[in-house]
């Protein structure tokens, strides 16, 4: 912006910004700026929020789908002095066979633990070899299935449809109930999972 100056000695003068109008821009160029930083931190959180729903949603799916795929396979033939499904309210113990790729020496099939420990739903199995080992026994393997849980219930259902928070039946229960339960300060919530240990077992496939 220019100012036209008066005409001294026939010549024509001219004056830059004043200090005022200086000071006025630099202030609009200063609201200009914050309004721009604080439309990108408002992006950048939206964004990093919802990668992180959709990562945590991926995990809650996956932790469903490994239980699922576990306790529909549970192995419906015990041993005589267990049965080979034994839950409790805040644990459950099974027999089952491992999906193919499962780290293991000798054999898919394993006896499977799920319980919480430390704010973390843990899945631990030992593998159960058809014939006796000389030697070591076979390890115990642990693996994290799903980080911030601070609690996961078990319920079992009956053949007369009644709900209980322990199984020691030498049959298998016809569903089981699993509620995970997260940290207090989460928001997080997911449907109970519910279970039939029988389906493949009846068709089958329990092999």
């Amino acid at each position: 912006m220019r100012r036209r100056g008066a005409i001294r000695g026939g010549a024509t003068g001219t004056a830059g910004f004043t200090l005022l109008e200086v000071l006025v821009s630099l202030a609009i160029l200063a609201a200009i700026l914050a309004g721009l930083a604080q439309g990108i931190h408002f992006g950048l959180t939206a964004w990093n929020s919802q990668v992180s729903t959709i990562g945590r949603n991926a995990e809650l799916e996956i932790t469903d789908r490994t239980l699922r795929t576990l306790i529909s396979t549970a192995d419906p033939v015990g041993t005589p002095d267990q049965a080979s499904l034994v839950g409790a309210a805040h644990e459950l113990s099974f027999d089952t066979v491992l999906p193919p790729g499962a780290p293991v020496h000798w054999t898919r099939r394993a006896n499977v633990t799920v319980l919480v420990r430390h704010h973390v739903l843990v899945l631990r199995w030992t593998e159960q070899p058809h014939a006796s080992l000389i030697g070591p026994a076979p390890p115990v393997h642990e693996e994290t299935l799903l980080p911030g849980v601070a609690g996961v219930d078990f319920s079992y259902r009956d053949s007369t449809g009644t709900w209980s928070n322990a199984w020691t039946n030498p049959e298998l229960p016809l569903l089981v109930r699993i509620h995970l339960a997260f940290a207090a300060k989460s928001a997080e919530r997911w449907p109970d999972m519910l279970i039939a240990p029988r389906r493949d077992a009846l068709n089958g496939n329990n092999e």
